[in-house]
């Protein structure tokens, strides 16, 4: 387990062609939690259950971990059940905020006017949508580790002529390709987002396109051809150091000039064995503030979990190289979400079922209890209106607002002051059908400005009203 370790401190390059490629990968035959959501509205009030359970991948129902059902249970002020091999089921009603049950922050709203009703449901769950903070933890990482490693080398080469050539290859080509390779793996990871999915379905085939963009950018760069990388590939399948370890001494041993792999091994004995490689990194970060830092941190987690094994300083390497390339990820976790729907909305992103008269979202999210993999938030929303067809019909003959104007009006309707909603909603009352173009054409607020010298009629705050009712009436 040493050579494995140290093989995956030192392996920047590796983890720009191998471990990139398990990134994408979706694990299966994993433990898994699966949340199911219904939500049917009543006005302002959402009636919100929550079903989840966790899945031992074919084998049948696992116990669910104990914080995500207390935090559930809090959610919905309930006490927490014991966690068994079983499912559970939680209900509340809620008024605008919908609770943290599962991870994440949503809100139901319901805004209702003389000419109807409109209703937004928009809720996240889980993932990390604080993009530039993502991207910039994790483009540090990668310059703490190509600094560190830039430090290791200066340290053991500090006598030979030759380091200034590899120190001005790791400070400037090798750091920008480094920080490339993090954009790339960011951009992979944020386009790809959990994905949808139908509830309970084996994840999808892998898309190779993003290991293959990568191999390329290294491939152009000279890092290795396609033979070498068959063989870095080999060397992590079969944990391999010592062959690793002798493709590294080649690689870096040609930024300084040697012709060979035997003046390589000369110039860079430091990385002649594993054993050898490990001592010299662990003596040099035992020396730095990070690295006294990250063995202090590691050893307050000993202390806590016995079981832990003791730190080394070189696994730091290996931890910012995780970080750096965004593979602090867990198998993710799947939710459907159903929301009720009086009519068919004029806007959302789920799935329609007319038939029931519902929305239904299917996705992968992060796993509860773990660090967001750096991908988009699931985002579901919902927004329909319901016109109040008695009130149109008396006052304008006919339906004159529905779906997205009805949407639009009650949006310019909740903008009013309450002196100005009062003015509107009186003029409304009083219209019949017989007066409508003559007096929509007329009917300016008291608060409107008086036109302007030349100007036959100024703009008006009903403008916007007036326009979505006119057409309205055209509509057959």
């Amino acid at each position: 387990m040493k050579t494995r370790s140290l093989a995956k401190s030192l392996s920047a390059f590796r983890c720009a062609c191998w471990l990139v490629a398990m990134a994408c990968l979706s694990p299966t035959g994993c433990s898994r939690n699966r949340y199911e959501i219904e939500l049917k509205p009543d006005a302002e009030t959402m009636e919100r259950s929550l079903t989840c359970w966790r899945e031992q991948g074919d084998s049948g129902l696992a116990s669910f971990p104990e914080a995500e059902l207390k935090q559930m249970a809090a959610a919905y002020g309930q006490f927490p059940p014991a966690s068994e091999a079983r499912q559970y089921t939680f209900h509340g009603k809620f008024v605008g905020e919908m609770p943290n049950d599962i991870g994440g922050s949503g809100r139901q709203t319901y805004w209702t006017t003389r000419m109807g009703t409109l209703s937004l449901y928009v809720e996240r769950f889980r993932g990390d949508d604080d993009l530039m903070g993502s991207l910039q933890t994790r483009l540090d990482a990668a310059d703490r580790f190509t600094s560190l490693l830039l430090g290791w080398f200066r340290s053991e080469l500090k006598h030979d002529p030759a380091a200034a050539k590899l120190e001005e290859f790791v400070d400037g080509p090798f750091r920008r390709d480094i920080r490339n390779l993090v954009l790339y793996c960011w951009a992979g990871q944020i386009a790809a987002g959990p994905g949808p999915a139908q509830f309970g379905e084996k994840p999808p085939a892998d898309d190779p396109e993003p290991f293959v963009r990568i191999a390329q950018y290294f491939m152009e760069r000279g890092y290795f051809t396609p033979a070498k990388l068959c063989e870095l590939i080999r060397t992590d399948a079969n944990g391999d150091a010592d062959r690793f370890l002798t493709f590294v001494r080649t690689f870096l041993g040609s930024k300084m000039g040697n012709r060979s792999a035997e003046q390589a091994a000369q110039r860079l004995a430091f990385l002649e064995s594993p054993e050898r490689a490990e001592q010299s990194l662990d003596a040099y970060l035992a020396g730095t503030d990070e690295g006294k830092a990250f063995v202090q941190r590691e050893k307050q987690k000993h202390n806590e979990d016995p079981n832990a094994a003791p730190p080394k300083p070189h696994e730091l390497l290996g931890k910012l190289a995780i970080e750096a390339m965004g593979m602090e990820f867990s198998v993710s976790d799947e939710l459907q979400v159903k929301v009720a729907c009086p009519v068919e909305p004029f806007s959302t992103n789920g799935r329609w079922e007319a038939e029931a008269r519902q929305v239904v979202w299917s996705r992968r999210i992060n796993a509860g209890g773990e660090r967001a993999a750096p991908v988009l938030p699931a985002v579901f929303y919902v927004f329909w209106s319901v016109p109040d067809e008695g009130f149109q019909r008396e006052h304008f003959g006919k339906v004159v607002l529905g779906d997205k104007s009805l949407a639009e009006y009650c949006v310019w309707w909740k903008g009013l002051t309450a002196a100005e909603a009062k003015e509107w909603d009186e003029f409304l009352a009083s219209l019949t059908p017989g007066t409508l173009a003559q007096r929509l054409e007329a009917f300016r607020f008291s608060t409107d400005p008086p036109p302007a010298a030349g100007e036959e009629k100024a703009a008006s705050l009903a403008d916007k009203p007036r326009e979505l009712i006119e057409a309205g009436l055209k509509d057959p």
